[in-house]
């Protein structure tokens, strides 16, 4: 009696948790995260050198438009290996000529950069949208697997490696929609799919690849549900014509890519690719197993300590599984366990790969994709918990700390200003180039430089200059992007005269998520102890 009473209890303690008001609750909190990463495009659009690979697809609609499909492939392969990409931008760079054709748009200024970045926070919203299904899927056997599902997916969403890039024209956030929505597709397959799906599933691992390759575990991570891990060389054997499917589907947008680049009559697909690997020059290989905790730590902040206690209680409760059942329980069974499995071997491959063979190094975009296993882990340590009243409340806190990080996050975020807009609002290319001068805190190349006369540059309605604006000399500081960031390549600043400051703000490659991309621990270092800032001065000619 007293056993049935404890039984009641708990079930009545969790019961909670499992209900329409929880679901509710959780779905507006998640709808409210996708609506506010709205708010912020609008801002830093092609600010990034690796945007620039988007000027090939506005290549590619003109050449299209005018019937000269040799040009237009030419351009669609001048894109560091990522054809689908530049395919998939052609129609927001279609639709920024139209609106630049018939109503006087400039297509590097706003409203018309708006389209691009729309394109990136629908992805967005579908990849948060495949998280909560696979969340569905892969806890479907936990109690109130809906609840935890939202939960995981509200998590997700207040990550700010979710939103860094949405203003951005990059590659990143469309890659992880084609992913996720592969992934749930693969999940929703009977226990052994016929060759046919494995064609279909070889063909948009192929996409993914390229999309952006970054994403290399991406194919591995598709089929890890599908395996057998008890009995693989015997399972591969029987399934020989499955495996092959998957590789001729996978090799054909790579062969479609290598046609493209020849009947363009640009660099071989291949040679490009391989070139690229070896030019990972940035970043720092020695982080190979730490760069994702000072990433979870110094810009996920609070969500990414609650994410580590997470993770942390994921381990502690998989040791003492494996403890009790024996060294047969490793090997992964169900969907879940085959997909987390994989998901850290590949990760422990990369990281390797850092570390010990210096071959490739991190950056939060690369990060990007490993997010979501993490989340889940987590999750759904807390789902399979024998407290699960307590668990639910842990849950809901979680998302509490991830609401709040993100508010702070799109506070500052929001705040941050960047040259092209200064630019713009100033009329600085309405000045003569003999009106403006530079400098720049660390010496940088000429392609780095944000330049009020360049061929990207938003063109203003420029009014007669003032006679005080015509005679007078405007100094822009640190217009430029800031790279290599060492004490050596430093330079002390000038002292300038009197001089009237139009603007001053923090130089906005100082926020902490831009400086997880491609800058070493010794050039992020640098970075803060400068504090670099974005100024421009107006001073008297002498």
């Amino acid at each position: 009696m007293t056993t049935n009473s404890a039984a009641n209890a708990s079930d009545r303690r969790a019961s909670w948790f499992a209900t329409a008001a929880t679901t509710r609750l959780l779905i507006m909190a998640w709808s409210s995260l996708l609506l506010l990463r709205l708010l912020l495009l609008g801002s830093g659009t092609l600010v990034d050198y690796d945007e620039r690979r988007y000027f090939q697809s506005f290549e590619a609609v003109r050449a299209a438009a005018h019937g000269h499909w040799q040009a237009c492939a030419f351009a669609l392969s001048m894109v560091d290996a990522r054809p689908v990409d530049a395919l998939w931008r052609c129609l927001p760079a279609a639709g920024q000529l139209l609106l630049a054709r018939y109503a006087g748009w400039d297509m590097y200024s706003y409203p018309s950069l708006l389209l691009p970045t729309l394109l990136n926070w629908t992805a967005t919203v579908g990849t948060a949208w495949f998280c909560w299904r696979i969340g569905q899927r892969l806890l479907a056997d936990t109690p109130a697997a809906r609840q935890w599902a939202l939960v995981a997916a509200v998590l997700y969403a207040s990550l700010i490696n979710t939103s860094i890039y949405v203003r951005h024209v990059l590659p990143y956030d469309s890659a992880m929609l084609l992913f996720m929505a592969l992934l749930w597709w693969v999940l929703c397959q009977p226990p052994m799919p016929k060759a046919w799906f494995w064609a279909r599933l070889g063909l948009g691992a192929g996409l993914l690849w390229l999309l952006y390759p970054g994403y290399y575990a991406g194919p591995v991570l598709l089929v890890a549900p599908l395996l057998d891990w008890h009995r693989p060389v015997s399972w591969a054997l029987a399934n020989f014509s499955r495996l092959l499917a998957l590789g001729l589907g996978f090799g054909l947008p790579l062969l479609g890519a290598e046609a493209l680049s020849r009947l363009g009559g640009g660099p071989p697909f291949w040679a490009v690719s391989y070139d690229l690997s070896l030019h990972i020059l940035q970043g720092d290989p020695a982080e190979g197993y730490t760069f994702w905790l000072k990433y979870l730590w110094q810009v996920e902040g609070a969500l990414g300590l609650v994410l580590l206690a997470l993770l942390a209680w994921a381990i502690m409760r998989a040791v003492c599984y494996l403890a009790l059942a024996g060294a047969a329980a490793s090997v992964p069974r169900t969907p879940r366990q085959k997909l987390l499995a994989a998901a850290l071997l590949m990760f422990l491959l990369h990281a390797t790969a850092a570390a010990v063979g210096h071959r490739i190094v991190w950056y939060g975009r690369l990060l990007h994709l490993y997010l979501p296993f993490l989340v889940l882990a987590g999750v759904a340590a807390l789902a399979g918990s024998r407290q699960p009243g307590r668990a639910g409340w842990v849950g809901l806190g979680g998302c509490l700390v991830g609401l709040a990080s993100y508010g702070l996050f799109f506070v500052k975020y929001q705040q941050l200003a960047y040259p092209p807009e200064i630019i713009v609002k100033y009329r600085l290319n309405c000045l003569p180039a003999s009106n403006l001068t530079y400098y720049e805190s660390v010496r940088v190349a000429e392609s780095l430089r944000f330049r009020p006369h360049g061929p990207h540059t938003a063109a203003p309605n420029c009014r007669q200059p003032t006679t005080n604006d015509a005679d007078s000399l405007t100094v822009l500081v640190n217009f430029a992007l800031l790279y290599p960031l060492t004490a050596s390549a430093c330079t002390p600043p000038p002292a300038f005269a009197p001089a009237r400051v139009l603007v001053d703000t923090p130089y906005y490659r100082t926020f902490p998520a831009y400086e997880f991309e491609g800058l070493a621990p010794s050039e992020r270092a640098e970075s803060q102890r400068q504090k670099f800032r974005l100024r421009v001065l107006r001073l008297p000619r002498q």
